[in-house]
């Protein structure tokens, strides 16, 4: 069991978004990894979220996704346990023209979704890893989310990898350990528990999972996983790797094809920063 105080986790993330602000918009656009995430995140949202769907956005941020939905003609209700990243969102949304897509702008806790009834959505987006920031209410926070929708209805959602992050992240750790930062303790307790609060010094914290992991906390919970992959297998190397074949469009969405197809495959769930989940009820 888990010595730390939740509550008190929760708050420090969400100071930590709020004075993540805009950073946040350009997380999946500076760099390669980022860009493929998005995109694998993108082609998710629309082979699920189609015209006149009530969706709830949970963690929805500034509004990279939201966007998303917006154009795909959702009615979108965007809540966020950050009230900086709610105003991004409100603004993001304004200034591209799709604020009538939003039925409201909220401030809400994953864990506690109980101002809305069951039935009140189509469909739940849990985006960026609303659920990891739960930590030991992780269960709590899925099943919450479930109980809003009818049989049938799905939530999209993804959740921090604790293996690929482990395998991308390695470098720093050890980098880390060398400069008696942290102890073998500490890793060993990350890797087994997947709770990032155990590595000293950590200020971007969550709960990470592996991918097996994360069905199995939706299916406890009632629903079907239906669809899950990682993000990102292949990209992460040097950008300068990938800049002949992002320059050309079409090439660059035939290989988006390839790499989505090994993110799906059994040995790459656990590969990437994030799993993505679609989980019917």
């Amino acid at each position: 069991m888990s010595t730390f105080d939740t509550d008190a986790s929760v708050r420090i993330m969400t100071g930590y978004f709020d004075d993540f602000a805009a950073q946040e918009m350009d997380r999946l656009a500076k760099d390669v990894v980022g860009r493929v995430s998005y995109e694998l995140h993108r082609r998710l949202l629309l082979r699920h979220i189609k015209k006149g769907d009530r969706v709830l956005e949970i963690g929805a941020g500034p509004g990279r996704f939201t966007t998303v939905m917006a154009h795909a003609g959702a009615r979108i209700t965007v809540a966020d346990i950050s009230p900086v990243q709610l105003d991004l969102n409100r603004q993001t949304m304004h200034d591209i023209g799709c604020a009538d897509a939003i039925t409201e702008w909220t401030l809400c806790d994953v864990r506690d979704v109980t101002r809305w009834r069951r039935g009140d959505f189509d469909a739940v987006v849990a985006f960026g890893g609303p659920i990891s920031y739960a930590f030991d209410d992780a269960q709590r926070a899925t099943a919450g989310l479930l109980r809003l929708l009818e049989p049938g209805a799905i939530v999209l959602a993804s959740v921090m990898s604790l293996l690929g992050s482990f395998r991308i992240y390695a470098p720093s750790l050890l980098r880390l350990y060398a400069e008696g930062s942290i102890s073998i303790d500490d890793i060993e307790t990350v890797w087994r528990t997947g709770d990032t609060r155990h590595q000293p010094g950590q200020v971007h914290v969550c709960k990470l999972f592996r991918a097996h992991e994360a069905a199995a906390m939706f299916e406890a919970a009632g629903a079907t996983v239906s669809e899950i992959l990682a993000s990102g297998w292949s990209v992460h190397h040097p950008a300068e790797a990938f800049a002949a074949i992002e320059a050309d469009p079409h090439a660059w969405q035939r290989f988006i094809d390839i790499e989505e197809e090994s993110c799906r495959t059994p040995g790459a769930l656990d590969g990437g920063t994030h799993i993505l989940l679609c989980a019917t009820v």
